[in-house]
């Protein structure tokens, strides 16, 4: 029995869940347990990297600026966890880069370049969670908002010469890379038929 399964047994032997929506809580536990792994490896990633800093601001970002502007799934768990570690790792990788931390032009030309999925395609939904024409309006301005702020934010740290400039530039970076595989042109076209 998976932990999520013991989990949910429990609350239901405690009557705190209903019996009939197990399922949903046990999936719910899952996908939680998931997230829980993969955000803990990432912050020991970090932590032994000598960058725990920056990894917490990397995870607050993606996981705020993806919750509003969707994005690739992975299909199995197994996935979730070697795309998600693997684009942390390619942002350490990046983060190394020096010439980005004295190119803050470069940084800039990045930030503009990486708004076009989240400009034209924000929110990609889930075919598991589709999102209704007003959650899916108010995800939009809040993900182009939360974009632009965040492309100030950098631009202003950059002039301080602060590091954590390179860290919110490359999240948006990997942020619309998440964005790029889930793209459907046709169904984003008929959707603005609508």
């Amino acid at each position: 029995m998976s932990i999520s399964a013991r989990i949910t047994a429990f609350l239901v032997a405690q009557k705190i869940v209903p019996a009939e929506d197990s399922d949903i809580y046990e999936y719910g536990f899952e996908l939680l347990l998931a997230d829980l792994f993969n955000f803990s490896v990432i912050l020991l990633i970090g932590g032994i990297s000598g960058h725990l800093w920056p990894s917490v601001l990397y995870l607050l970002i993606f996981v705020g600026l993806r919750s509003v502007c969707g994005g690739y799934h992975a299909k199995t768990h197994l996935r979730c966890h070697i795309c998600t570690i693997g684009l942390f790792v390619l942002f350490l990788v990046l983060f190394h880069i020096r010439p980005l931390a004295d190119g803050g032009p470069l940084l800039l030309w990045g930030d503009i370049i990486a708004s076009v999925p989240v400009i034209l395609f924000a929110p990609i939904p889930h075919a598991n969670k589709p999102l209704s024409e007003t959650v899916r309006k108010r995800n939009r301005r809040l993900a182009i908002l939360l974009y632009f702020a965040l492309v100030c934010a950098a631009a202003l740290l950059g002039q301080f010469g602060r590091q954590e400039s390179i860290v919110i530039s490359l999240t948006l970076w990997i942020v619309s890379l998440c964005m790029i595989p889930a793209i459907d042109v046709h169904s984003f076209a008929r959707r603005e038929k609508i």
